[in-house]
This record gives structure tokens, sequence and C-alpha cells, in this order.
């Protein structure tokens, strides 16, 4: 008769500590779950907390949205812009 009370056992991490263990800024992070590419939730009221859930982060999240950096070499003596 009693309130059935569940226990969330599912641990999260912080924008800092996700931002530390990846070597990105908070920035980053923030940004990553702005445009949707990283998992995570809102706790509190209005803009609230946002945590990351551990089991939904892989070694690095994000990287099937990168495109790889291409970069142009210029020889030495070349024509400069």
């Amino acid at each position: 008769m009693g309130r059935r009370v569940e226990v969330v056992t599912k641990k999260y991490m912080s924008v800092r500590e996700y931002a530390a263990r990846h070597m990105v800024c908070a920035a980053t992070v923030y940004a990553m779950c702005a445009q949707g590419t990283l998992p995570h939730v809102r706790l509190g009221v209005g803009r609230g907390t946002i945590r990351i859930p551990v089991d939904a982060v892989g070694s690095d999240p994000g990287t099937e949205t990168r495109q790889p950096e291409v970069f142009e070499t210029r020889q030495p003596g070349g024509a400069s812009c």
C-alpha cells in the first residue's frame, strides 16, 4: 500500500568530466549537445544542468559526424595569396 520507489542506478557525467575525458573544451560539449550529436539529459528547472549518460558514451562519440580536415601545402618559393 506504500509508494513504490524506483532507484535509478544509471551513471552520468558532467560536461566538465566529459570534456576532460575527451580532451575538448566544455563549449564544444555544449555545442555537441545543442546539435544533437551527443546524447544528454537536462536536470532541473529552466536551462538546468546537462548530464551525459556514461553508457551512451563510446571511446570518441561524434566522430562519425566529423569530416577529416584537409590542409593545403605550399612549396617554398611558391605564390602566396
